[in-house]
């Protein structure tokens, strides 16, 4: 009998010319087959996921200094968007013999083919990270391509392209293994790279547009909305907002971080690329975008500050530079802006939406010239939903991500490591001295290799040589055996660079002394801007940092860091500023042990800084302190997050937690709900005495926050065991008694079943009966809260004169506490106004209702407060039957306009609630107004998200405004 023959892959898998991709795939077999062999196709059968692409690189034998950790690490960024793109595909073409998974053993052997090489795995390694970079596409739009099979042909030219090139360059690499040979050889290989690579990036252009068209449902993007409303014209109170003077006294102007760098340079070919790509900025009539992108400490925002710099040397008018590291700094960054636009409508308050609308309406109505930076990009929603909208206008990006250049930027470069010359260039700028020799020049080089061009770390070691008054060459000795040391004591797969780079952080850090260490650690744990210097300079500090109550001792302290380029300082505003991966390096650096002692350290001061919660009352009188500490308090949360260490002792992490009471509340007060949730996961893990009073206090934040947010069996589950707690360890007639009565009211008021304004109204009397026999300094600072509770309480209960006879109460007390014109002052007439209403008294509802809106506007545009209100105002014109009024007008108050801001909210309140409300008030108004089609399509999108919401209630409860109402908090009514 005639032995049998294992089918081949390249013949099994063809496909009958049926269609155009079967064409293409077996176009991609032939090209395999020309330049493969028999043994790579059992490669290419045995390596059918990443997986088993990042493991068959223990096998491959380089002859030079590689490791499969430093070959997974250069490979990082591509296998991602490669391992996307291959999904995609298979999923697209599922019912065809075609096989995708093809390309990780065709990356296998291009890994393999190189290896062999002296001197061609480095830049294979790039092309390759360069093939990642085209591909990110897929990773962004991975989604909406899944939902979408319209894609087939475009995908099917992008894979084989990549089968055609790469298995080429297979074949030249193991014909030219030896450099004499592949370095006359190479170039051409590159050239055929880089039109592979162009047209990759032509099909991935043609992808993207026809995903834009597919992608209408993104219009709920916030950018867009915010963009709609501008169209619609919300306007505030004083009805400036709507249209953007120009004010001439106001330009040129700019809020760049940082003075112009005199050391920076090395990056012309980028900066050249930058204006290559905007153009003259003066006279551009345009919308344009470029992110820069690359590794940490590779010189991103240096190269951003040195082209904004020469933006506003050449006379461009205005240069916002926006920190996008985190939600609240990008928040508290619009709100620096706005307020240097002098813009009316400012809000202090966390919450992002009134200042980024506000940024963003000025950028899109504005005539001048602009250029916005937004920096440090983190997180793709978050800058996606800060990006301007508008006609005109230049935005540059910088982010570690490569996606910003697809998505949202339309283009993008790679900021990349020195070579040795220009490395040894900028160092020996810095060292500053008036000549080097020639063994001093190519120290320069070889130090700059060490440090494999990386300007940071480049920047750290020229003010070490400085510092220490030696000479290149010696510091070079000096930092060879440090890294032999080093070498000695790790273990195991590392890349030789990083070691190098270890090394250099190393010789930095050992170098401080005990003072600039521990402010170091505080430092490192904190967010790397807008550090307050006052956060060193509080009384009763730990003992470990008495060093900062004397002046000279503390200015000492700082000032090694500042010589050793660790961190900068803004003299003007006492702040502090630190690069990331300089925080990062020296976390890793201390260790864990050493994180622990940090964390620990870190949480004392910060709750020495950050004021406190005083049984219940509102802290927004500090609300302006509390800004300058709150962002930090979350990146310590995060820091927390990434070793999640165990208490040692008790009550080690007892300053996090009593921080986390106090922050919690202000979070919470003004509606930055996600930022709350985030700290309290934390730190209700941390709280291991599930039985006292601490755990009660982050439960009471907790409960109160759901109740506002309407999820009532939330705030259930915590309240519960607040007040239980409370009750059980506290004197019957304590303050935080009181309080805890008051908020347990609150979440059965928002029940609204049968028996809860009863059982409600009992608690809150309770609560002002025990706040009476407090001392005046505290009851006259809380009982307009539940005065007010009870006023909303009443109303439901249809008892109209009790309801104002409370809500004029709470109105004495708070502008006693607050002073008029405050938040509950405005709660007093929203009350009154509702009042008023149900008893068919529109005009006087009417007047309330403004004097109410004017109160919530001036702390935000946004607020679900200021939501309410205009859609009671709308409320009057549906009851006058000025339908077209209600639906759409010239002023803010009109659905159209209420239900984007209620679209804009979604994210913070966790649910469609308040937009299910708005929708159900449009519907009324359209069907009033004879457009049944249209009311009827508003009325079922309003019935399916309060069914979604409310559950097997939805059937119990009448199709009604209180139904509706009640998926907000009840102080929204």
């Amino acid at each position: 009998m005639a032995a049998t023959t294992k089918p081949s892959l390249f013949e099994n898998s063809r496909e009958e010319a049926s269609s155009y991709c079967a064409v293409k795939w077996n176009e991609a077999l032939d090209v395999c087959r020309r330049n493969l062999n028999d043994q790579d196709e059992e490669q290419l059968e045995r390596i059918k996921t990443c997986d088993d692409l990042i493991e068959s690189l223990s096998t491959f034998q380089t002859l030079i200094v590689h490791t499969k950790a430093s070959i997974v690490q250069l490979l990082c960024d591509s296998l991602q968007p490669l391992h996307s793109f291959v999904t995609l595909l298979a999923a697209t073409l599922a019912t065809t013999n075609i096989q995708a998974a093809i390309i990780w053993g065709i990356i296998s052997l291009v890994i393999q083919a190189a290896s062999a090489t002296d001197t061609l795995l480095p830049e294979t390694l790039e092309m390759l990270k360069d093939l990642g970079h085209d591909l990110e596409i897929f990773r962004i739009y991975e989604s909406t391509f899944a939902e979408n099979s319209q894609m087939g042909n475009e995908l099917m030219d992008i894979f084989v392209e990549i089968i055609t090139f790469w298995t080429q360059a297979i074949y030249f690499l193991r014909r030219n293994r030896h450099s004499t040979v592949n370095s006359q050889a190479w170039p051409q290989v590159h050239r055929k790279f880089e039109e592979s690579s162009k047209r990759i990036k032509k099909r991935c252009q043609q992808i993207k547009e026809k995903v834009a068209a597919l992608m209408a449902v993104d219009s709920q993007r916030p950018a867009v909305l915010l963009k709609e409303l501008d169209r619609l014209g919300l306007i505030s109170l004083s009805g400036n907002v709507a249209s953007v003077p120009e004010n001439k006294s106001l330009f040129p102007c700019d809020n760049i971080p940082f003075t112009p760098n005199p050391h920076f340079l090395g990056r012309q070919e980028e900066l050249n690329h930058i204006r290559s790509h905007f153009g003259d900025l003066l006279t551009s009539k345009t919308f344009c975008s470029f992110a820069l992108y690359g590794t940490g400490g590779i010189g991103k925002t240096q190269t951003a500050l040195s082209y904004a710099h020469e933006q506003v040397a050449h006379g461009i008018s205005a240069v916002l530079w926006l920190n996008c590291e985190t939600g609240l700094s990008l928040a508290q960054s619009f709100y620096e802006v706005a307020d240097m636009l002098q813009l009316e409508g400012i809000s202090q308050d966390i919450n992002t939406n009134q200042n980024r609308f506000l940024v963003l309406k000025w950028l899109r109505k504005i005539s001048v010239p602009w250029l916005v930076v937004m920096d440090n990009v983190e997180s793709l929603p978050l800058i996606r939903n800060a990006w301007p909208v508008a006609s005109h206008g230049a935005v540059l990006v910088t982010s570690r991500n490569s996606i910003v250049s697809i998505d949202p930027a339309a283009a993008g470069m790679e900021i990349r490591v020195f070579r040795d010359e220009s490395g040894a260039d900028l160092l020996t700028n810095l060292i500053g001295r008036a000549e080097y020799s020639e063994q001093e020049r190519h120290s320069a080089c070889l130090l700059s290799a060490r440090l494999g061009g990386l300007p940071l770390a480049l920047a750290v070691m020229a003010s070490q040589i400085r510092l220490r008054g030696r000479s290149i060459t010696n510091f070079l000795t000096l930092y060879e055996k440090h890294s032999r040391q080093l070498n000695k004591e790790k273990r195991g797969i590392e890349a030789y660079y990083s070691r190098s780079l270890e090394t250099c952080w190393q010789t930095a850090f050992e170098y401080l002394t005990d003072d600039a260490r521990k402010l170091m650690e505080i430092i490192a744990h904190v967010g790397p801007d807008h550090i307050p210097e006052a956060l060193f300079k509080q009384n009763n500090l730990p003992e470990d940092f008495c060093f900062c109550r004397d002046d000279w001792a503390f200015t000492e302290a700082l000032e090694q860091l500042l010589s050793m380029s660790l961190v900068r300082q803004d003299v003007d505003r006492n702040m502090l500023y630190i690069h990331r991966l300089i925080q990062e390096e020296f976390r890793n650096w201390i260790g864990r042990d050493g994180r622990y002692v940090a964390f620990r350290s870190t949480s004392q001061l910060l709750n020495i800084a950050f004021p406190k919660l005083i049984n219940g009352l509102s802290m927004r009188p500090v609300w302006p302190e509390c800004k300058l500490y709150a962002a930090h308090v979350l990146i310590l949360c995060a820091r927390y997050e990434e070793d999640r260490y165990e208490p040692k002792a008790e009550d080690e992490f007892e300053a996090f937690l009593q921080l986390s009471t106090s922050i919690g509340w202000y979070l919470m007060e003004c509606g930055a709900w996600e930022e709350e949730l985030e700290l309290m996961r934390t730190a209700m893990r941390l709280c291991t005495d599930k039985e006292g009073l601490v755990y009660a206090n982050l439960a009471n934040s907790l409960g109160e926050m759901e109740c506002e947010r309407g999820h009532i069996e939330a705030a259930h589950e915590y309240m519960d065991k607040s007040l239980e707690i409370r009750r059980r360890l506290l004197p019957p007639n304590h303050e935080e008694v009181a309080n805890g009565l008051n908020n347990y009211g609150n979440i059965i008021l928002q029940n609204l079943d049968t028996g809860d304004c009863e059982k409600a109204l009992k608690y809150y009397e309770e609560c002002i009966r025990i706040n009476m026999q407090c001392p005046e300094s505290h009851n006259r600072k809380f009982l307009h809260i539940p005065h007010t509770n009870i006023a909303r309480l009443l109303r439901v209960t249809k008892d109209y004169a009790g309801s104002i006879r409370h809500a004029e109460l709470s109105r004495k007390y708070s502008i006693d506490f607050l002073g008029p014109g405050n938040h509950f002052d405005g709660l007093a007439d929203y009350h009154v106004g509702n009042a008023h209403y149900d008893q068919g008294l529109y005009d006087d509802a009417e007047r309330h209702w403004k004097q109410a809106l004017s109160c919530f506007t001036q702390e935000s545009e946004t607020h679900p407060t200021t939501i309410a209100a205009k859609l009671k105002l709308s409320c009057i014109a549906i009851k006058r039957k000025q339908y077209d009024i209600a639906i759409l007008q010239s002023t803010s108050n009109d659905l159209s306009k209420i239900l984007i801001i209620a679209q804009l909210n979604e994210s913070s309140k966790g649910d469609k609630g308040e937009t299910a409300r708005v929708l159900r008030k449009l519907a009324e108004a359209y069907e009033l107004n004879g457009d049944q089609e249209q009311g009827s399509n508003y009325k079922l999108q309003a019935e399916t998200i309060r069914k979604q919401i409310q559950g097997a209630r939805f059937e119990k409860l009448p199709d009604e405004d209180q139904s509706y109402a009640m998926m907000s908090f009840h102080a929204f009514w």
